[in-house]
This record gives structure tokens, sequence and C-alpha cells, in this order.
């Protein structure tokens, strides 16, 4: 059985981007832990050359205050590509110095025969996939040498009748990997406001004993859709959904508010202290029982992808799938095509939301980062 991190009681946290030092730094007490995304900020001296971590920025990182978590975004461990060796040996140098209690990855997948997609997609939510992403998370475990969490992601696509639920393809992930969860409870907000599993099916479909973390953010809408945006405030809508969860999460360490630093320029840091301070209520006050959630918004018709022969895929043709999504979100139209005339609308809903996060990427993150 994996070892839960210790840690006396939860506590309230930040995932540090630009811009937040004035606020760590002049509020000292605010917030109990800073989480840091270690790959964001490595660099290259050379276009061919291989990435370095920044000492000098992570040793800036120490000297502020909390204790540090690193959350991976570049070994994602949903699809069939393995992570870069040099890319988990910085990881795993970093997590030693920050002094890490556990370590987060993604359970996406962000690249497909040297492809790279610049945000995570979902894998197929099917038996098979689930000893594929165990396997990879034992493998990241042993390349890091901490205790590992997993954490869901945003998944834009409508659910299909040949997989497993959300809740319960995560659920078989972390029992089989043995390993704790990152509850990222706006992602599945996001999930069931575009047409997939509501929030507490959701919920009550996971081992909830395994959440050590738990993110929470912003979102917006664009084209219709509602998009893990990072983009300030936790919607209203979404706190009577999770009034009752920190009493049911046992092993919780940290909640984590996340916001985007483009955001910040616009927002300023004061809704940041705002969102802390009603997270820390939340952590701490006692709960009252979740209300029904709302109904999901109507979301376009689900992907049905097919193989180059025509037919209809296999339950567990993972590379296929991962080929696919990738050449979705790229502009790669040999697969494009072979989708059928009748998934021009999850086309078009896949290609929204990368060009969003695209666009995101490219002013926020080192280009080295969408490069495989």
């Amino acid at each position: 059985m994996t070892t839960t991190p210790v840690h006396t009681s939860p506590g309230l946290g930040l995932s540090w981007v630009q811009g937040l030092d004035p606020l760590l730094l002049n509020q000292r007490g605010l917030v109990d832990w800073v989480e840091f995304e270690p790959q964001t900020t490595w660099l290259i001296a050379e276009p061919d050359a291989a990435e370095r971590a920044s000492y000098d920025l992570i040793e800036h990182w120490l000297q502020l205050p909390g204790r540090k978590l690193v959350h991976s975004v570049a070994a994602p461990v949903g699809g069939t590509s393995e992570a870069s060796a040099h890319h988990l040996k910085l990881l795993r140098k970093t997590v030693g110095v920050l002094d890490a209690p556990w370590a987060s990855e993604h359970l996406g997948f962000n690249a497909s025969h040297g492809v790279c997609t610049g945000f995570f997609l979902p894998p197929r939510q099917t038996e098979a996939q689930v000893r594929i992403v165990a396997d990879n998370i034992l493998r990241l475990r042993d390349a890091l040498g901490v205790p590992v969490a997993i954490e869901n992601i945003a998944n834009y696509l409508r659910p299909r009748s040949d997989e497993m639920s959300d809740g319960e393809f995560l659920a078989m992930v972390v029992e089989e990997a043995d390993c704790g969860l990152l509850l990222d409870v706006h992602n599945a907000y996001t999930n069931a406001r575009n047409g997939r599993q509501p929030l507490p099916a959701f919920l009550n479909e996971l081992p909830l004993e395994r959440v050590w973390e738990v993110h929470l953010a912003g979102g917006l809408s664009q084209e219709g859709f509602w998009l893990d945006a990072h983009s300030g405030a936790v919607p209203e809508d979404l706190w009577p959904l999770i009034r009752d969860l920190p009493s049911r999460l046992p092993s919780l360490k940290v909640v984590n508010f996340e916001v985007y630093p483009s955001f910040l320029e616009t927002q300023g840091l004061e809704v940041v202290v705002e969102e802390l301070q009603r997270i820390r209520s939340w952590i701490t006050v006692p709960s009252a029982p979740d209300v029904a959630s709302p109904p999901p918004q109507s979301p376009p018709a689900p992907l049905l992808l097919r193989d180059q022969r025509g037919q209809p895929p296999l339950t567990d043709l993972g590379d296929f799938w991962e080929a696919a999504l990738t050449a979705l979100v790229t502009g790669h139209e040999v697969l494009v095509e072979s989708l059928e005339a009748s998934d021009f609308q999850a086309h078009w809903r896949m290609r929204v939301v990368s060009l969003w996060c695209g666009t995101w990427c490219s002013r926020s993150v080192p280009r080295w980062w969408c490069r495989c």
C-alpha cells in the first residue's frame, strides 16, 4: 500500500506563476504551500540542445514562504508515449531540492508519434488503458523517488457508450497504480458543464480517501464551451456542489488555487487574495449537505473515430486514438479525414479548444514545452 504523504492538517496553497511574488512575500502566512511547474521554466541554449533547469529560479522559489510541491506538466501518464529520461532526471532533482513530499502529473497525453498538442488530451477510458496508465504511474514514481498523485484533466469530448464513466476510470487507475489523487474540482466541473458526468456522480465514484490534493480555479465560456481557463474566481455555482467535500477527504493535505499570468494582468492580485480567503474558510468551516447539480449545457455530437480502413475502432486501440486526437488539434489532415462527416461538430469543438489553449501556451510557456 502506498504511504500517504505525511502532513498534520489540510493547508491552503497557491500554484506559482510570474506575478505572484509580491503577494507571497508581502502577505506571509496567507498560504501554507506553494506549488511549482518546473518544466515551464526550463531553458534551452540552442534549438536542438537539451533542456536545463533554471537553478537561479529554483533558489528564488526556496526563499518563498511555505512548503513546496512539484506539479509536473510534461510527463503525462495517460498515453503510450514514454517521458524523456532527461526530463525525468531534471524533474527528480527539482523534487529533491524543493523537498517536495510528493509530485503530481496529469491523466492525459500531449503527444503522438512526435507531434505535440500543446495541451492535454483524454485517453481511452477502457480497462486496457487502465493497465497502461497504471504502468506509466509506477514508472514515474520510480523515476522521481517520491509518491505520485494523478490529476483528472478537462475532457472536451462527449462521453462514449463504449467507455467507462470519468469517475469509474479515474478510480480504477488510482487503485491499480496504488497512488494518490490530485482532484481538480474545476476540471470535473468543466466536464459536467460540457455534457460529461455530473459532478456529484463523479465524486461518488472516486476513492476519496486517496485524495491528497485539490485544485480550484476559474473558467470562462468560449464558443459555447466552458473552458478550464484558470481565469480568476471560482464559479459561484460550483461552491454549493462541493460544500461538504473537505469533510469527505480524510487524506487531504492541501487545496491549491490556480490562476494564469495573463489574467493577473487584468484582474490584479486582489482577486487571488479574495479567493484564497474564501478557500481557507471552505476548508475550515463545518459543512452542510451538497445540493443537486444543475443540468449540463447541450454540447455538440460525440466524437466517433474510425481507422484508416473505415471500420469502427476496436475498444482498446489506444495508439490510434492518440494519433487521431492529436491530428484534430494540430491540423494534420490525414487522420482528420478518417472522421465521419457527422463528426464535424466534434472536430470543430476540439479545434476551438486547441486554438484557445495554443494561444495561451505561446504567451505563457517556453517553446521547448511544445517540442517532443
